[in-house]
Formats: C-alpha cells, structure tokens, sequence
C-alpha cells in the first residue's frame, strides 16, 4: 500500500497530468494498492491544503510503505516537510527542470534542496539534469512512462490529408510561436502540408495565435484525449514539431518515435540526450535552423526511415512499465 501526492488526473491537461494516469494505470495492473487525495477545488491554496490534511491523516489510518509524490512545482516543495507529519517514508518523483521559475531563484533553488535533504528520503529523476539541479544523496534515475497501447496499436498507413503536427499544450513556453512564423515564412516558398496544433490553450492565448495567423492552412483544434484517436493523429502526421523551451522529457517526443513517426524538437533537458540524431533536433528560438531541419525532412523523408526504427526500438522500453520495478525494488507490496 502506497500513497500518491499529485495534481489531479481527472482532466488530462499535459505530460504531467497523463504521466500520473498511466503510472495509476500500471499500479493496478500488477495490482499495487494505492491511494490518491482527489482535487477539491480549483484554488491552488485550497487544493494544497486539503491533499496535505488528507494524506497525512490517511498515512496515519492505512500505514503505507511510503508515500510517493510526484513533484511538479513549488508548492510541492513547500508541502514536503507538512507531508512528513505522516510519519511515513517520503519517495519523490520529479517532473521538472531547469527552466522552472523556482528553480532559477537561487534563494528558492537552496531551499527546494534544503528541504529536499531534510524531508525527502528517495529522489527519482527522469532526466541527467535533474540530479545536479536537486543534489539529493539518495537520487535514483528511472524510466518514464507511455501507454502499451503505443506498442500494440495497429499503425495507421494512409490518409488522404497531408499535415505536419504540434502535439502538447498550447502554450508561448512550447514555443508554438516559433512554429506558426517558420511555417508561415516557409509558405511563401513551398507548398507545405497543412499545419495541426492540437492541444488545451487558454481562451486569451487562442485570441493572441489567431491574430498572428495568416494563412488558413493553420489549424488549431482541440485537445485529442480518446488514445485511439491520438495514436491514429501521430501515425498519419508526415513529422511532429515540438519546438518547447521547458520540458524535463516531453511525452510527446516519446509517443511519436514509439509510432515511429519523427519528431523534430528542441535541443533541452532529457530530450538532447534521448534523441540519437542530430537532424531530429534544434536550438530552442533558433528560427533558422527549425526552418532548415523542417524543410530538409519534409524533402529528405524516406532517407531517415533508418534513423526512425532505430528510435523506435529505443522508445518502446517505456511501453513496458519497467518504471515500477524500477521504484519497487527496494518497497514491493
């Protein structure tokens, strides 16, 4: 029996929100007691204040091993030594990098690794970074995670629309802006695929993207959450850019090459490590070489089927869920 500290999952929003459900999901299938706080409340305060109250009382009724908190913010900082009040072993999860506002105040990075030494027993990272920006003694690093079904899902092989493809949240730190003004410059040149930006974004930021838009073969439309589906939108897209500047290890870049469907992103965090090919990748808010990494796939794209099963072979190990033996080697239920 374990206890899980984490943002909500009831509403799949970005990696985070999604890492969260498929490791849930891999709990119960090797049928791993878990309890999670649910969210109470949109206000940040209100909603931390509860699932600190909560946990920690439910450490105390159910005795779990430890508790596992997947750390995403500051305030999953500011709730490690409340956490700690359940007298249970605190393991930590860690969902963010170096590009994290907390984490560039030195003040704020200090006590994030004070607090980390105090109350924290174990520290998972994901990414090489993470283990410098944390310093933690006792630091492990794991696997992530996608859905098995990005193995057993029969690849889509046709379609009668061309497109290149955005996958995330819409956001101006996923660099969607840069996206938008090179595929708009390359327009007055080429005739490209249609260009789809699929993902949650914010009604105000929506207003901003349509009115820097200037050609209709942009899209934005929403939020695709049916696997299915989603599995279907990466098999048939001719390449997917993820020009983000703060990620730890986007799921996007895995999902795509587990298709293996290339995946043009930013040279940053896991993702410059975990991307074998220099042609798959670029300089976050280098417009240029975007622009020519794109182009040169779009012209060059059966010369790098090579390099896509090679990736692909990569990625599929975290289809399997080797992220649980991974934390449970030590604590197994």
């Amino acid at each position: 029996m374990i206890i899980i500290f984490s943002k909500g999952i009831e509403t799949f929003l970005g990696g985070l929100e999604i890492f969260n459900q498929e490791f849930e999901n891999l709990l119960k299938n090797r049928s791993i007691n878990f309890y999670r706080v649910k969210n109470i409340s949109n206000k940040t305060i209100i909603d931390y204040s509860y699932r600190i109250f909560s946990t920690i009382i439910h450490s105390w009724l159910k005795k779990p091993k430890f508790i596992l908190v997947q750390y995403g913010n500051f305030f999953d900082t500011l709730s490690l030594p409340f956490l700690k009040l359940g007298l249970k072993k605190i393991k930590v999860i860690v969902h963010t990098n170096k590009t994290f506002k907390h984490l560039q105040n030195k003040f704020l990075l200090n006590l994030t690794r004070q607090i980390f030494k105090f109350f924290v027993d174990e520290v998972y990272i994901i990414t090489e970074e993470q283990k410098e920006i944390f310093q933690h003694k006792n630091t492990t690093k794991i696997s992530t995670i996608i859905n098995n079904q990005y193995i057993t899902q029969k690849k889509a092989t046709s379609s009668e629309e061309k497109y290149i493809l955005f996958l995330g949240r819409v956001c101006l730190e996923k660099g969607i802006e840069d996206l938008i003004k090179v595929y708009q410059k390359l327009l007055e040149t080429y005739d490209l695929p249609l260009l789809k930006i699929v993902g949650p974004v914010k009604k105000n930021y929506l207003k901003k993207l349509e009115n820097i838009i200037t050609s209709e073969k942009i899209k934005i439309l929403s939020p695709v959450y049916n696997l299915t589906d989603k599995i279907k939108l990466i098999d048939l897209a001719e390449i997917l850019v993820y020009p983000s500047y703060t990620d730890a290890f986007p799921l996007t870049v895995i999902e795509s090459f587990a298709r293996k469907t290339c995946c043009l992103a930013t040279k940053i965090a896991e993702t410059k490590y975990f991307i074998e090919f220099d042609e798959f990748l670029f300089l976050p808010g280098n417009l240029e070489e975007l622009e020519y990494k794109l182009l040169n796939y779009l012209k060059n794209k059966e010369k790098y089927q090579n390099y896509l099963e090679i990736m692909q072979t990569k990625t599929l190990k975290y289809g399997n869920g080797t992220i649980i033996d991974e934390i449970f080697k030590k604590d197994s239920n």
